[in-house]
């Protein structure tokens, strides 16, 4: 696979180290930002969290100390009086203050200050929307490995020529178990969710965005989420961040530059290291769940490394694209002087890192998964996933496909996800999940048609050998009204009551679309996120 990224470099790679790129600041951007979300804000149009997204667009393309990011906060925080978020207001007028270098809104910010803190005494400030009134932390339902404390051990992995590796169960499980709880080792946002949510942990925090002081893509929920996102990957990315963005519109290729640079990092920016795990990756056959995930130390990264990739031929313009991809993130990585202080410019330097980003591409291409929420539209009133980021996950993605799969992954909270069985498997039985194509939703042809196209096999489930038929779309006005009330203890009272149900009766059949469908709705207002 290697060869493909190798043709593709073959060039001088004199233009990359030449080649600045630049993601910069501009205070008059900032200003015509600031001035489209008082429009938003103003004149009885009342649409706040487009005016709040715009105001955090501001203070991104802001320098820091400029009366244009003092302006901006202090816009923020009115939203905040109007939506009486009164701490997330007084949070926003430090940092006006803390910005305000001419002193020209300080006694504007007193006042509001004054004005916050007489309301917050008489009104409790709601949480973040979307955050509020959550039910008990998720547990695995058996117990786990010592050495990795996020997988039940009754799971095996096993390898055949048909699967490959895959996941399997050595006991019978039933409707509702969780079996895995596993964390992203990559993710990226959304177009849409880059201003309303942190970079890093991507928790919402609309309100209180700080920004990256060298780009204009990047906010964090705080210094914390700051610190750790240039530590672990921003610092590489941050000038080549909008670029990708702008000329790839492609969330996979910031992705895989993210595993990259988390490697880098990883190992401390030791190559000569990394290398030599890359290589002892390639030559020898390793078992993630056998890894020591408590002490051990870059054994995420051992683990995404081995993931499986689509093979494709030379020619094909998809793998085309990846291996020029990869080559110009190569030649943004060789003109990090921490890495590469001399190198002849008549060679690929440091082919192997090129090697590796490719590697990263491809692998990130077959194996991320979108991270979705579950909002209310208006004004049907109905409820539907919506992605809000593109991640990778370690263990996750050992899991094999299916049409009518057995086990559906959440997106919980706090960023992690959780594997729950959603039909019985049997001792022995391997655990599939859905890559994107379900027989509920999409005919078989399409189906077979997709997955061949972006994984590169033919599916021959159940559902497609037996070629079920699709169904129309789950809908209860009284799950609705669940959801929309947040009312946490129906919701488990009916998810308990439901499961009993569905473990109950089974034997020999599925549980049904409509049974699932429910399940997930309850699921999703306990543990995952849940918009209004």
């Amino acid at each position: 696979m290697a060869d493909n990224f190798l043709r593709a470099g073959q060039q001088r790679l004199t233009h990359c180290a030449e080649r600045t790129l630049v993601d910069g600041k501009d205070n008059q951007k900032a200003a015509e930002l600031c001035v489209e979300g008082n429009a938003m804000h103003y004149d009885n149009v009342k649409r706040y969290m487009d005016a709040v997204k715009l105001y955090n667009r501001s203070i991104a393309y802001s320098t820091n100390g400029s009366q244009q990011r003092a302006q901006a906060y202090w816009e923020r925080s009115k939203v905040c009086v109007k939506l009486n978020r009164y701490a997330d207001c007084l949070q926003n007028i430090r940092l006006a203050r803390a910005t305000d270098v001419p002193g020209l809104l300080r006694r504007k910010l007193d006042q509001s200050a004054q004005c916050a803190r007489r309301m917050m005494l008489s009104v409790t400030d709601d949480a973040t929307p979307g955050s509020s009134r959550h039910g008990a932390p998720i547990k695995l339902s058996f117990p786990a490995y010592e050495n990795a404390p996020h997988v039940a051990n009754c799971l095996v992995m096993r390898r055949n020529p048909r699967y490959g590796r895959y996941l399997e169960t050595n006991r019978a499980l039933k409707v509702g178990d969780v079996v895995i709880i596993d964390d992203p080792y990559a993710s990226v946002l959304e177009p849409e969710f880059c201003y309303a949510r942190c970079d890093h942990c991507q928790r919402p925090a609309p309100f209180t965005l700080i920004p990256c002081e060298h780009c204009t893509k990047a906010m964090y929920c705080s210094k914390n989420c700051l610190k750790r996102a240039r530590t672990q990957y921003h610092e590489f990315e941050c000038a080549l961040v909008h670029h990708l963005a702008e000329t790839t519109g492609d969330p996979f290729v910031l992705l895989a530059w993210r595993a990259v640079a988390r490697a880098i990092g990883t190992y401390r920016y030791n190559l000569r290291i990394l290398k030599q795990r890359r290589h002892l990756l390639s030559q020898t056959e390793v078992n993630p769940l056998l890894f020591d995930w408590v002490d051990g130390q870059n054994i995420a990264f051992s683990a995404v490394h081995i993931l499986a990739s689509v093979a494709r031929a030379p020619n094909d313009p998809v793998e085309a694209r990846a291996a020029q991809l990869a080559r110009e993130m190569h030649c943004h990585l060789v003109r990090k002087t921490e890495l590469t202080a001399n190198y002849d410019p008549g060679s690929v330097p440091y082919q192997w890192v090129g090697e590796m980003c490719y590697h990263f591409l491809k692998v990130m291409q077959c194996n991320a998964r979108p991270a979705q929420l579950t909002r209310r539209d208006e004004p049907v009133g109905r409820y539907r996933a919506v992605p809000f980021a593109l991640r990778c996950y370690p263990l996750i993605s050992l899991l094999n496909h299916s049409c009518a799969p057995n086990v559906k992954c959440f997106d919980l909270r706090d960023s992690r996800c959780a594997v729950v069985v959603v039909q019985p498997i049997p001792a022995g039985g391997q655990l599939f999940t859905n890559y994107g194509y379900d027989y509920l939703q999409t005919g078989r042809a399409e189906r077979r048609e997709g997955l061949q196209r972006d994984y590169g096999f033919t599916c021959n489930c159940s559902a497609c050998e037996n070629n079920y038929p699709t169904a129309e779309p789950f809908h209860s006005k009284r799950v609705d009204t669940i959801l929309r009330t947040r009312d946490l203890s129906t919701a488990a009272r009916y998810m308990a009551k439901l499961l009993a149900e569905m473990n109950e009766g089974v034997g020999d059949g599925r549980v049904t679309h409509q049974q699932l469908a429910e399940l997930e709705r309850y699921f999703q207002l306990l543990y995952c996120e849940v918009l209004n």
